[in-house]
């Protein structure tokens, strides 16, 4: 009896750790099979309307009480932390969304968040990190913080842009409609594109974009502008979406051409700036690549600015762009015109030197 009582006294605790464990590992697993879906920083019409969007990747990743997500600025500074209240959200099946959000994003989109945020996401630069198992995170524009878990950022240039969300690509792996944990490359730029926003809550209900009617001068909606005028020349085109380098349409003041492209050599910059003509290409392009010559060329039969006619040898000047028309012909002319000299020294002296000899 006694020894079954020491038995007894040495199991149990190994009992009740293991069952401490298992109960442990349960609640794990039900919350870190999950990542960052969608992130929205507001549109020109609601900039605080923003929300952080998560997915689930397995089923019933729903016990979060006391996990969240973390934002911070773009230089990795951390800036704010919303967490989960510790009552469960319930069972949800895999591919399930949850929606941290404004109250101004709820407004906006017509939609109940499972959590409240406040509108803090930084648009230039920033990450977002949800504190799953390992912790997922996704970075976008000027963020220069810790590169682990994010590589490079999403949308390095322009950041989140109002009216559009950085979305998680979900192609990556075969499934190209569902989420999967290697969809997941821990590279933001790689992982993310800018996407309509689509917010969607635990309950599976969507939100709502409101509606808008271009040209009618004012910013409705998702539209980054409305100027009212029927003008492609400005900041804001008809489409009611800003001017850029690549729409076709030359900014006044701004660009110089516009030819709708990025492909050098072709008259117009990938950064809209005229290109100059006849440079350093010989006889293949009558486009410069840049403002300095690379070598001797041969004007085409385009017509040139330098007023030589086609075919015409130019010279280059080594730097600025220049170059003289005809510039063997000259260098002939003088060839010719010392040895027309040389003769008649030559003449002169025999003269005189038969002077001295009568």
């Amino acid at each position: 009896m006694h020894r079954a009582n020491r038995l007894l006294r040495v199991v149990a605790p190994v009992v009740a750790a293991l069952l401490t464990l298992c109960a442990g590992r349960s609640a794990w697993a039900s919350f870190h099979l999950m990542k960052v879906r969608e992130a929205y920083a507001g549109s020109a019409a609601a900039p605080n309307a923003q929300y952080v969007e998560l997915q689930m990747y397995s089923a019933n990743q729903t016990s979060l009480g006391g996990h969240g997500i973390t934002v911070f600025s773009a230089n990795g500074t951390m800036i704010g932390m919303f967490l989960f209240p510790a009552t469960p959200l319930g069972p949800r099946p895999s591919q399930s969304t949850v929606l941290i959000a404004t109250t101004e994003a709820a407004t906006f989109f017509s939609i109940t968040p499972d959590l409240t945020m406040t509108a803090i996401l930084p648009r230039a630069g920033g990450k977002v990190c949800f504190d799953a198992i390992p912790v997922d995170c996704v970075a976008w524009g000027s963020y220069s913080g810790s590169a682990m878990g994010v590589g490079s950022p999403a949308s390095p240039t322009a950041g989140l842009v109002l009216g559009r969300a950085l979305s998680r690509r979900l192609d990556i792996t075969p499934g190209t409609t569902t989420l999967e944990a290697a969809d997941d490359t821990d590279q933001s730029a790689n992982d993310f594109l800018l996407a309509t926003p689509a917010p969607k809550n635990l309950a599976g209900l969507s939100g709502t974009i409101p509606p808008s009617t271009c040209g009618n001068g004012t910013v409705e909606s998702l539209e980054p502008c409305d100027d009212g005028n029927g003008a492609n020349t400005d900041a804001c085109l008809t489409s009611c979406t800003r001017a850029s380098c690549g729409d076709t349409f030359v900014h006044a003041g701004v660009e110089d051409c516009d030819d709708g492209n990025h492909t050098p050599n072709d008259g117009c910059s990938p950064t809209c700036t005229t290109e100059l003509p006849d440079a350093g290409v010989p006889d293949a392009s009558n486009i410069d690549a840049g403002p300095v010559d690379a070598a001797p060329d041969i004007d085409s039969a385009v017509a040139t600015p330098d007023g030589a006619l086609p075919g015409t040898p130019v010279s280059d000047t080594g730097g600025c762009g220049c170059r003289t028309a005809g510039s063997s012909t000259m260098a002939s002319n003088r060839a010719v015109g010392l040895v027309v000299l040389l003769v008649l020294a030559f003449a002169l002296i025999r003269r005189r030197d038969a002077r001295r000899g009568r």
